[in-house]
């Protein structure tokens, strides 16, 4: 005799199938010897170990003038590289699982009042994004590198300059809008747009924005810069104007939340006033606002974000 039985797992539906039998003979004594044979189609399943699938990640760093007393420790925390002075806790940049993609962004107010850049000719542009005279918005950046490839040197000179001299120092007012356009168009870069790397932006800053830019207001200057569309005057933390700054803002965070690649975003504060955590803490367009002493927390969700 015979016993079968199929199962169907799954949307799969692979095919596992049972069978049981005995040979039958006149000289049976009524023992039997049953064998099961179980065969099914052939499958495999693969794990991925959390926090080593790559990451395409923006940094965004705040130089604002108030930044001078944390701007050292922004530093450290995305690329502490024993070579480079004064640094020596973990950090982002080692963090990153290798083939992960990296770009820094720095901004405050340079040259954002005028619009148009005069002198284009003192900015490097291997190092420096200016949409000059397209766009009120101003910040420099790394661009694009790469994790085991040009990520450590690239990221380290733009952060430190040269053995310490030069890099990246606080200077100015607080435009984040800046920097989160510049989050946004790395975003938009078409070989970023066709990696499946998950896509994560951290803003680093120590204070609400204190100018913005409302592209809504019609005033320009005859010589086509974007001063009168300016909104602040690079100090004021409170009041009609203030709202109005972070507002606009906050409007810029959600074009990047937005942004076609789906990118998780963090922030993480240095200093940051109880108001002005509240203002971060309460925003739908940001995944998860932290202090500067949670910032392993932050690591952490960006390496485990799906």
């Amino acid at each position: 005799f015979l016993f079968t039985y199929t199962n169907q797992i799954g949307t799969m539906s692979p095919t596992i199938a049972k069978r049981a039998w005995k040979d039958w003979t006149e000289e049976d004594s009524g023992e039997y010897d049953i064998t099961l044979e179980v065969h099914g189609d052939q499958m495999s399943q693969t794990t991925t170990e959390e926090g080593t699938t790559p990451i395409d990640l923006v940094v965004v760093i705040d130089k604002s003038g108030s930044m001078k007393g944390s701007i050292g420790e922004i530093k450290k925390a995305i690329s502490n590289n024993s070579s480079w002075p004064g640094t020596q806790q973990q950090d982002i940049i080692s963090s990153l699982p290798e083939g992960s993609h990296l770009a820094v962004v720095a901004y405050s107010d340079d040259d954002m009042n005028g619009g148009v850049i005069s002198d284009r000719s003192r900015y490097n542009e291997r190092y420096t994004d200016v949409l000059k005279g397209q766009s009120p918005y101003y910040y420099e950046t790394t661009g694009w590198t790469t994790i085991g490839g040009d990520a450590e040197n690239t990221i380290n000179s733009f952060l430190y300059g040269w053995h310490g001299y030069g890099g990246i120092s606080a200077s100015g007012g607080t435009h984040i809008a800046g920097g989160v356009v510049g989050a946004n168009k790395l975003l938009s870069d078409s070989e970023i747009r066709e990696s499946s790397n998950r896509k994560v932006v951290i803003l680093m800053t120590d204070g609400a924005p204190t100018y913005a830019i409302d592209e809504e207001q019609t005033i320009d200057w005859w010589d086509g810069s974007t001063y009168g569309k300016v909104v602040g005057n690079g100090g004021q933390t409170w009041g009609q104007t203030s709202e109005k700054i972070k507002e606009i803002t906050d409007q810029q965070f959600r074009k990047l939340k937005e942004n076609s690649t789906q990118p998780a975003i963090y922030v993480v504060g240095y200093g940051i006033s109880s108001s002005d955590e509240t203002w971060l803490e309460e925003s739908q367009n940001i995944n998860e606002y932290k202090g500067s002493n949670d910032l392993n927390e932050i690591i952490e969700a960006m390496l485990n974000y799906v």
